[in-house]
C-alpha cells in the first residue's frame, strides 16, 4: 500500500483475508471493499482529502477486481 493514503507501505490483510481461499465473485469483491473501506477510514477518515481518496480508491480496487473476475470467466472457456 502506498504512503500517500497510508502513513508507510503496509498490506492490507483483512483486505487479503476476504478473498484468499476463496472463488472469486461479486459478493466477494464487495466483502473486500468493505474490510478496505473500514481501512481507509480508521486510517485517514480524518485528512481533508480523505472524501476524495477513500471512494477513488475503493473503485479503483472494484475495477481491478472485477477486470480479475472477467478474465478468469475468460480463461474458463
Amino acid at each position: 500500500m502506498d504512503g500517500a493514503l497510508l502513513s508507510k507501505p503496509q498490506r492490507l490483510t483483512e483486505v487479503e483475508a476476504c478473498l484468499t481461499g476463496f472463488v472469486l465473485d461479486e459478493k466477494r469483491i464487495e466483502d473486500a471493499v468493505q474490510a478496505l473501506n473500514k481501512i481507509m477510514h480508521e486510517a485517514i477518515g480524518g485528512r481533508w482529502s480523505a472524501p476524495y481518496k477513500i471512494p477513488v480508491f475503493e473503485d479503483m480496487f472494484r475495477q481491478m477486481m472485477q477486470e480479475t473476475l472477467a478474465e478468469q470467466k475468460v480463461a474458463k472457456k
